[in-house]
C-alpha cells in the first residue's frame, strides 16, 4: 500500500480502463473533472467517481507527451497532425486546424 502525506496509507477511489490500454500523457484535472487523451480520444471522467462523462473522437494517434489544456471551458488537445477545441462540459467540437502533414 502507498503512503502519502505524514505517513498516511493511500487508497485506490477507482479506477478506469481506456481503450488502447494507455494513458500517453499527463491527464489535466480542473473543476473536478479529469481530461485525459487515448487511443483516438479525448475523454471526460467524474474525478470522484471515475464516471465517463464523455468521448470525443480525434481519429488520430494521440501524440507523446501531450496532455490537454484547459481553459475557460475549452480543452485544447493535439492529435496526429490536428489541433481540437472540445467545449469542456459537453464534449462537442468548437473548432479543429489540420496541418495537412
Amino acid at each position: 500500500m502507498a503512503r502519502g502525506g505524514e505517513g498516511r496509507a493511500v487508497r485506490r477511489r477507482w479506477s478506469w480502463e481506456i481503450r488502447g490500454g494507455r494513458v500517453p500523457a499527463t491527464p489535466a484535472v480542473i473543476d473536478g473533472v479529469v481530461y485525459l487523451g487515448g487511443e483516438r480520444g479525448l475523454y471526460a471522467l467524474d474525478a470522484a467517481t471515475g464516471q465517463q462523462w464523455w468521448r470525443f473522437s480525434t481519429g488520430g494517434e494521440w501524440g507523446e507527451g501531450s496532455g490537454p489544456a484547459v481553459a475557460d471551458g475549452t480543452v485544447y488537445v493535439g492529435s496526429g497532425s490536428s489541433q481540437y477545441a472540445v467545449d469542456a462540459h459537453s464534449g462537442q467540437q468548437r473548432w479543429a486546424f489540420h496541418t495537412g502533414h
